[in-house]
């Protein structure tokens, strides 16, 4: 989940290198989409990569109200799925785990490139301040989350290439 507040608001507009399995991958800083889905929600889905990680089903959080709920409340996210938060700019920012059930994997990327990756832990907590916060190391315009472990066990680095497939929104808020 993104935490909102003091100098803590991430963003930007997403640009992939290419998307893998399709004929018309973009030139490394391009963004490349194809036709998307939806989840059962009814939120809509897009195919995403990772460096060497394997590809994601991923929800799109692109709306600062479905960035704000990320995957608060869930009891589980399967293998192969997550989230994909979309921001309107890149800015530096930090993600917590308030009203979060479950370990989760992060990674933040710019221009297409990851810029960093954590491990976040469930904050039980019933006080939101009592909640850690994962701030990026550097500023980002998407964010990747998946099960714990995704990306650390996958050997993903900063510089890897984030591949998308699948119609991003434009980001709002």
């Amino acid at each position: 989940m993104l935490r909102l507040g003091l100098a803590m608001v991430a963003a930007a507009i997403v640009a992939c290198t290419g998307c893998e399995g399709t004929e018309d991958a973009a030139k490394p800083g391009e963004a490349s989409v194809t036709a998307g889905s939806e989840s059962r929600s009814g939120t809509p889905t897009v195919a995403v990569r990772v460096g060497p990680a394997d590809s994601l089903r991923v929800e799109v959080a692109a709306t600062e109200e479905q960035r704000e709920l990320g995957l608060m409340d869930r009891d589980s996210v399967p293998t192969g799925t997550g989230m994909i938060f979309v921001f309107p700019r890149a800015e530096r920012g930090a993600f917590w785990m308030y009203r979060t059930r479950v370990p989760l994997s992060i990674a933040w990327a710019a221009g297409g490139k990851v810029v960093g990756i954590a491990e976040m832990a469930p904050c039980r907590s019933s006080d939101s301040a009592a909640c850690p916060t994962y701030p990026s190391p550097q500023p980002f315009d998407i964010a990747v989350e998946a099960p714990a472990g995704t990306f650390t066990s996958a050997g993903v680095k900063a510089g890897d290439p984030v591949l998308i497939t699948g119609t991003l929104p434009s980001a709002s808020g």
